[in-house]
């Protein structure tokens, strides 16, 4: 626009310089027509600056409508393509979660629902207080385990806090987030990728840190202070979960 103007009054200039040498004017056609061409510069700048804020509002507009046409392409190919798989990531997450804070298996439908899971661990959220308690980091968990040759009836088992928390709640939540990262972190959400590093995050806590980790096992008590720190990480497990 400074551009345009500059040049439409350079020339209106040079026009008004070039027929004044030309044509000898007297002093009231000079001013007269120097008027005129002021007159019609800025009306042409008017004209111009009305055409290019319509044409900016038309571009801004049709950008818009592509943007929100590539997001909505995006959430198809997202729900399309990550569909099952977020869900198979949410449940098996969840199942393991669950299961690691209230001590035993989580009561959930036969057909494995999403909802299901979301209410359970909303339930659990606001029941925290009661689940993560002194004691919390040497009571045994009880789980079911797959046996291959009857893996329709899983068995029942009692396994160690430092075992499940090792091998269970931390192994295979890692393991399960590494392999949906290593597919799928170019088509996530940046959303999305918050909340699986939040999740990936808290069960790296020093919290989590068991003696077994390090080859042996050893008593370990849950002073007030692990407590807190219990009840802040699994929040955080719980609303990333929910968050996807």
């Amino acid at each position: 626009m400074k551009k345009l103007f500059g040049t439409t009054l350079l020339l209106a200039i040079l026009i008004v310089i070039g027929k004044a040498f030309i044509i000898k004017w007297s002093a009231e056609d000079f001013s007269s027509l120097l008027v005129n061409l002021l007159t019609e510069c800025l009306s042409v700048l008017v004209t111009v600056f009305i055409i290019d804020n319509i044409m900016k509002k038309r571009e801004l507009a049709e950008r818009k409508r592509l943007d929100q046409m590539e997001k909505d392409e995006y959430k198809r190919i997202l729900s399309g393509v990550l569909g099952n798989r977020l869900r198979t990531l949410f449940t098996e997450i969840s199942g393991i979660y669950l299961n690691f804070v209230l001590k035993e298996p989580a009561t959930l439908s036969v057909d494995i629902d999403l909802k299901d899971y979301q209410v359970a661990i909303i339930k659990l959220l606001n029941e925290l207080d009661s689940h993560v308690v002194a004691g919390f980091r040497s009571k045994p968990i009880t789980c079911y385990i797959v046996n291959p040759e009857k893996i329709s009836v899983p068995d029942e088992q009692i396994i160690k806090y430092q075992q499940f928390c090792e091998f269970i709640f931390k192994n295979q939540i890692q393991s399960q987030i590494d392999k949906f990262i290593q597919r799928y972190i170019s088509i996530l959400t940046d959303d999305m990728k918050i909340s699986i590093y939040t999740i990936e995050n808290s069960i790296a806590n020093f919290i989590f840190v068991t003696p077994l980790q390090h080859g042996h096992e050893a008593p370990m008590p849950t002073t007030i202070e692990d407590i807190d720190i219990l009840k802040s990480e699994f929040k955080k497990i719980g609303g990333s979960l929910l968050d996807i």
